[in-house]
């Protein structure tokens, strides 16, 4: 089994916290179950390979692209990748352009660190 530190679980909490109170008011809430996000946590850091699926089409324009996933899922792909965890980012077709462009300029604004 993973060990986390007593900071870890702590930290895990409050983002699960965070994510039930549903700022966006689009009925997230009652989709979270607790315990969930520690428990992934301890999922990915045993894993060898992780793939993050994002591109719910909620923009009505063309093409019908996401708004705040892609942005998420780089930031959990970055962070995974830094553990050194083979990580995949997937998504639909019409959101192949914006989820690239935005993890382009992630890469380009906070360049991966070297490993020490």
């Amino acid at each position: 089994e993973v060990h986390l530190m007593a900071e870890s679980i702590e930290a895990i909490g409050r983002l699960e916290e965070i994510a039930g109170e549903d700022r966006g008011k689009r009925g997230m809430g009652p989709l979270l179950q607790s315990g969930e996000l520690e428990e992934m946590v301890r999922s990915v850091r045993e894993a060898q390979s992780v793939a993050i699926l994002t591109g719910y089409p909620c923009c009505l324009h063309d093409p019908p692209t996401e708004t705040d996933g892609p942005l998420g899922a780089i930031a959990m792909a970055r962070a995974i990748s830094a553990l050194g965890i083979r990580t995949v980012i997937l998504t639909d077709e019409c959101n192949e352009a914006p989820v690239s462009a935005a993890l382009k300029a992630s890469l380009r604004a906070y360049p991966p660190s070297s490993p020490s």
